[in-house]
Parts: C-alpha cells; sequence; structure tokens
C-alpha cells in the first residue's frame, strides 16, 4: 500500500516545511507540489531541495499558469496512478487529521480498511483567524488552535481517490467526475460526488486552516487569487463573514491598501498600474477623477517605483473615489501581473487599465460604458486615440487609427475583427483606450501573456475579443503617450520579438484558422521573412529560427512542405491532369 498527496503551491513557502513534515509524518509516501508562483520566482523548488525529506517530495513547475488547480490535479492523477494505491488531493493550509473515534494513526493503515469503495469524502473543519493580526513566524496549527464547529464551511469536503480509474477533476477541486463509488470517513455510502455532504469529523476529516490573520488572508488570498479560478473569490467580506471585525485588523487593512472604505457597488473599476512614471501620474490620475461618468471606484497600484512615485499615490488616499493604493516593495517583473492583482481588486462590472503615462477625455468612460451597456454580446469598447509625447506635445502619425474620426459607434463580430484586424497588427495598441468586461476576463485564457515582454497586451486582447464582440468608438477619446524609446518596436528591429510574434500566430492557426493549406502558406511566408529579414549575425538568425519554432511551430519543414506543394501545382499536376484527359 502506497499513498501520495497532490497539492498546487502558490507563495506558500512559509508554510511548506510543518505543512510537509506534519503529512510525512502521517504515513503518506510522497507528496507531489505543483509550483504555481510567479514564472521568474523559483523558491519554493529551491527550499525543498535542502530539506532532509527531498526525496520524498516532487516539485512541479506550474509557474505562471492561470486557474491551474484543475489541470494540476489531472495531470498528477493521470502521471502517477501506476506508482500509488491512493492519491489525496488537498491544499497547503489543509491538514488531514485523524478523528476521536478512529483506530488508526498511520494513514496507509487507514486506506487499506477500505475496501467497498474507492473515493473518501473528507470533510473541513474550519478555522478562523483565533483573533491573530498579524503573520507570525512558527506552526500554524499552534498559532490556530480553536475551530469553528458550527460554521457553514465544514459541509465542504476534499477527496482521496484509489488510483488507476477512469475519473477527472471537471468542475472543481472538491469532487470527481467518473464512476465512481463514495464513502465518508466511516465508510458510510456517499450517494453523489458533490463538494457538500453533512459534516463527519469522527475517523478522518481535513483542519482548513481557511483565513488564518487578516494580514495573511490579503496577501496569501486577496493578492494572489485562487489557483482554480481566473477571478478571485477572495475578497475582505469573505473574511469576515468567519471572523470578528476589530480596529487592530482595519489597520491592517489601511497598512496594505491605504484607504479608510472602499467604494460601494461602483460599475466600473479603474486601474492605474504604475512603474517609475511620477512625471505623468497626476495628470493620469486627476483625468480618470475628471470624468463626467462617476460611477467609479479607483485601484492604485505600485510595482516598487524608484522615482518616490508612492508618495503621489498616498497623497489620493482620502479622495472617495479611490478604493484601494497598493504599494509593492518588490517589482512584480511583469505589468501583467499588475493587471491581475488589479482585476483581482475590482468590484466593478466593467474594467479600465489606465496606464499611468497616459491621460483620457473626460468624456471617456460615459461613451464607453453607454455602448457595452447597450451591447451585452460586446466584451470590449474601444476609442481612439490623442498620440502625444513625454512633454504633451502632439505626435503626427497614421500608425494607429486607421479611420476618418465621425464620432460613431461601430460593433464588430468577434471572429472577422480578428482577423481582419488584429492578425498582422495589434489593433487593440494601447490598454488606456479599452473598456472590458471584468466577469471571466481572466479564466480559460493562455497565461502566457505574463511571460512576454513584446506582445504580451496583444495576446491578452486576443483572448478578450474571443469572449465576445468589440465596439470601436470612432472619436478620439484617449491620450497616448509614445515615447521615444519603444520596447516592442525595438524587440522587433532586433529580432527579440520575432518569437512572440510567431505565437501570435500559431494562436491564430490552432485558435480562429481553419484552411490548412493557407495556414501552411502563411508559415512558408513568415519563414522567409525571418531568412530575409535583417538579422546582425547568423548565431542571432539561428536562435530567432529556433525561437520561432518552439513558439510558433514555424520551421524549415513548413517552408519546404509549401515549396514542394508549389512545385507540384505548377509542375506534376498539369501532367496528371494532361494524361488523365488524354
Amino acid at each position: 500500500m502506497k499513498s501520495a498527496i497532490c497539492a498546487i503551491s502558490r507563495n506558500e513557502n512559509n508554510y511548506l516545511e510543518e505543512w510537509i513534515t506534519y503529512h510525512l509524518h502521517l504515513g503518506f509516501n510522497h507528496i507531489f507540489i505543483y509550483d504555481n508562483n510567479n514564472p521568474d520566482d523559483n523558491s519554493t523548488s529551491q527550499f525543498c531541495s535542502i530539506q532532509s525529506w527531498k526525496e520524498q517530495v516532487t516539485v512541479i513547475d506550474y509557474r505562471g499558469k492561470l486557474a491551474a488547480q484543475l489541470i494540476a490535479y489531472n495531470d498528477c492523477y493521470t502521471t502517477h496512478s501506476k506508482e500509488f494505491d491512493w492519491i489525496a488531493f488537498i491544499d497547503i493550509d489543509e491538514f488531514i487529521t485523524f478523528g476521536s473515534k478512529s483506530a488508526y494513526t498511520h494513514i496507509n493503515n487507514y486506506l487499506s480498511s477500505i475496501t467497498n469503495f474507492n473515493v473518501v469524502a473528507i470533510n473541513w473543519m474550519f478555522y478562523g483567524d483565533n483573533e491573530e493580526v498579524n503573520f507570525k513566524k512558527g506552526s500554524v496549527i499552534q498559532r490556530f488552535p480553536h475551530p469553528i464547529s458550527n460554521s457553514g464551511q465544514n459541509k465542504h469536503v476534499k477527496v482521496i481517490v484509489r488510483t488507476r480509474m477512469d475519473i477527472r477533476f471537471i468542475r472543481n477541486p472538491h469532487c470527481v467526475d467518473g464512476k465512481v463509488r463514495i464513502c465518508d470517513d466511516c465508510q458510510q455510502r456517499v450517494k453523489k460526488s458533490t463538494p457538500f455532504k453533512a459534516p463527519s469529523f469522527k475517523k478522518l476529516y481535513i483542519r482548513h486552516y481557511g483565513t488564518k490573520s487578516i494580514e495573511e488572508f490579503i496577501t496569501n488570498k486577496i493578492l494572489r487569487g485562487a489557483a482554480d479560478q481566473g477571478s478571485n473569490p477572495y475578497k475582505l467580506d469573505l473574511f469576515y463573514q468567519t471572523n470578528k471585525r476589530s480596529k487592530e485588523k482595519h489597520g491592517v487593512e489601511q497598512k496594505y491598501f491605504h484607504v479608510h472604505r472602499p467604494v460601494e457597488n461602483p460599475l466600473v473599476s479603474v486601474i492605474i498600474p504604475n512603474y517609475n512614471h511620477k512625471k505623468y501620474l497626476k495628470q493620469r490620475i486627476d483625468s480618470v477623477l475628471s470624468q463626467t461618468f462617476t460611477n467609479f471606484e479607483v485601484i492604485l497600484l505600485d510595482d516598487c517605483s524608484t522615482d518616490n512615485s508612492q508618495q503621489l499615490l498616498l497623497s489620493y488616499k482620502d479622495h472617495p473615489h479611490v478604493s484601494y493604493i497598493f504599494l509593492c516593495t518588490k517589482n512584480s517583473g511583469s505589468p501583467f501581473f499588475q493587471w491581475e492583482k488589479g482585476i483581482r481588486l475590482a468590484k466593478g462590472k466593467y474594467i479600465w487599465i489606465a496606464e499611468s503615462d497616459d491621460c483620457a477625455s473626460p468624456d471617456f468612460l460615459s461613451a464607453t460604458v453607454e455602448q457595452l451597456e447597450l451591447h451585452p454580446d460586446a466584451q470590449l469598447c474601444i476609442t481612439g486615440s490623442h498620440v502625444i509625447d513625454g512633454d504633451n506635445n502632439p505626435v503626427q502619425t497614421n500608425e494607429f487609427d486607421h479611420w476618418e474620426e465621425d464620432g460613431k459607434s461601430y460593433l464588430f463580430q468577434s471572429e472577422s475583427y480578428l482577423t481582419s484586424r488584429m492578425f498582422e497588427i495589434n489593433s487593440v495598441y494601447n490598454a488606456s483606450m479599452v473598456l472590458f468586461r471584468k466577469a471571466g476576463c481572466i479564466s480559460n485564457i493562455s497565461s502566457h501573456y505574463r511571460e512576454m515582454r513584446y506582445c504580451g497586451d496583444w495576446l491578452f486582447w486576443l483572448e478578450q475579443i474571443c469572449k465576445g464582440n468589440i465596439i470601436e468608438i470612432h472619436q478620439k477619446l484617449n491620450y497616448f503617450r509614445k515615447h521615444t524609446t519603444n520596447t516592442t518596436y525595438e524587440g522587433i528591429q532586433n529580432g527579440n520579438a520575432l518569437g512572440e510574434i510567431a505565437f501570435i500566430r500559431n494562436w491564430f492557426y490552432t485558435q480562429i484558422f481553419q484552411d490548412s493549406l493557407a495556414i501552411l502558406q502563411d508559415k512558408y511566408n513568415f519563414y522567409r521573412m525571418i531568412k530575409r529579414f535583417p538579422i546582425s549575425t547568423h548565431r542571432q538568425r539561428r536562435k530567432v529560427l529556433k525561437e520561432i519554432a518552439k513558439e510558433g511551430n514555424i520551421t524549415y519543414w513548413h517552408y519546404q512542405k509549401w515549396r514542394l506543394y508549389k512545385m507540384y501545382t505548377k509542375h506534376v499536376k498539369p501532367l496528371l491532369e494532361g494524361q488523365i484527359n488524354k
């Protein structure tokens, strides 16, 4: 008899040692941890590699993946079923515990006693903050000793699953889908596979430290998000459903968010992510606060700026529209992590990511909100942009808006817009020009945009347009600041961005285009362009060719295949047709 645990971990290194040691002592033979930290954070694997139990723990790289919990569970079950008899699927804040009526102290002995069932559904015993306010080093079990015995959360279950069965986690991480026989901790039959059942703690249950302290709830859940969902279910209101409010806890809220009271029920959440844009920041914030549409909240984020932006942001902390001000103490490494953090905090129906160096016309929100309210099938609404330089001077360019400014609104079907306006170029060229729906906006989308330096916003808007139609307002209501140095332009010139562009093209090949011959021709044209692209060295060109093969599945084989096809249609096919006609 061998048993294992599968868990997904995101920024939980403070708790891993206790959790792993506890469950190995309980008798589990192995633990699989799917590391869901940020892409550049390898601290989990480094931490586990130096521990005495490192041979009993495997860390799988799932860094940067969105809504990865069910994918991780299914991967673990499929990959390791033959190695173990049972696998438990739990989280790092959950501790499997034998009840007072149990005759067992070793998990494998308990599981060996189960003969007529192949899934054990175990209830949570929910633990709140025990009036702990701040994070403290030390044992979670000792810091939070008292459960909430009458909590409604105790109806939730997690499962231990017998291996070598045809099952999947499809709906949620609490129950499996497939033909299974389920029992509770007392080996009494459970009729349906659901996330809930009547609480039972006699033989086996899970101590679920669901909130810990208010500080830990903010840093580990609100700002981190859920591993099984693209959107974030964690809000302060959820914390206070199981914990009492206090002056000390409110002080921690203010410490992290620098506000007195969040805006109630805003229709729009305006996210202003800043990094070293103090020069433009006041103009940006004031242009948002001067909107003629007023039902909005503002979320101010700083990604560890070095230009004293933080003090300027904090000067707005008492403004009635400002819900949150969050100041990072470590740079996230990607603007998209700031976007996601803002989306998790947002309470509005619509999201406006107002870039910190841009500004807006006072009518931007009134125009875009009106259109999205009129068209519930539209996912996003974009306007045109005045292009300005670093000193607010107009920049004369025909690079962006390819239409006459008539003030009218135009609705486009998702697929037609993607193929006509998003394949060769990114027509949604600036986040500040977009208002989009929050619901599901970061669910079921490629998380690859997080890792992109040049084309991440392109991929993000492609995924949004896939979720619904798009509205263009042919009026310049946004002010897009074009700096003398442009990261994407430089990336194209030196060839570094070409791998990401190849990824975008492959996204179209797999998501949109149906004609395999047209796809082959486009791969030929792209590869041919790379062969002729003015790259400085042969070594750099080889690097780019490898990159487009990896990211876009565009290879020399595709290049040659199209050439052979053209030779066939030009020379061989006419001969064959001539013989048939004779």
